[in-house]
């Protein structure tokens, strides 16, 4: 075989990994970026700590903070998603690289934010450290006896709270991919007849309205 074959052929199986990334570029580093910013930041960890620690004050913007993170990872599986319907239908039902990262970079990319979230829930949990009180200090401190009781308990409960969050959150976000999966699986009309309502402009123009409307 010539030089010139070997290279065509090379050049052929790196293009199978370059187009599928430069086309979903922008959802990528959006994915990235939410994934670093949730998870690695000590200030992100302590965040997340002290919604835990005050955690009935805070449950407002717990709840917002939550529904704000799947909200993102649809919005991000919805643009890339939209992005290989409009301009690798073809490409996205074939069986090779180039049909495969088309087909799961969109959910994993979806699922992207809330596993960065979910990884920052537990390193939280684990920055939570139990009270423990002394028995020479239960017997001759019974005044602040109640109120070091109190506090560890505190910090049993956040622990707990962001533990459980923690993977909740992972676990969701695995659920999303399977269903995604599961939704297009050999369904290759899907890709030639996209849901018009899913993929069409009335659901992302409603959906910016919601949003906006709700931060009003």
């Amino acid at each position: 075989m010539s030089d010139s074959g070997l290279l065509s052929k090379a050049s052929h199986f790196i293009d199978q990994f370059v187009a599928p990334l430069h086309l979903l570029r922008g959802p990528a580093i959006a994915a990235i970026i939410a994934f670093i910013g949730l998870s690695v930041p000590a200030q992100t960890i302590e965040v997340y700590r002290a919604l835990a620690l005050d955690r009935e004050m805070m449950m407002p913007q717990i709840i917002i903070g939550i529904l704000s993170l799947l909200l993102s990872g649809l919005v991000i599986w919805y643009i890339a998603r939209n992005f290989a319907l409009r301009w690798k239908a073809q490409e996205l039902q074939e069986r090779n690289i180039t049909g495969v990262l088309l087909r799961w970079l969109p959910r994993l990319l979806g699922a992207l934010p809330l596993i960065g979230a979910g990884i920052g829930l537990l390193k939280a949990g684990e920055r939570i450290f139990p009270v423990k009180i002394a028995p020479w200090f239960k017997a001759q401190m019974n005044d602040v006896l109640p109120y070091l009781e109190g506090a560890s308990r505190q910090f049993d409960e956040a622990q707990s709270l962001l533990n459980r969050t923690g993977y909740a959150l992972i676990a969701v976000a695995v659920i999303f991919v399977i269903i995604a999966y599961f939704r297009a699986r050999n369904k290759f009309e899907k890709f030639e007849n996209p849901n018009r309502f899913l993929f069409g402009r009335w659901l992302p123009l409603s959906t910016l309205f919601l949003v906006v409307a709700a931060f009003i």
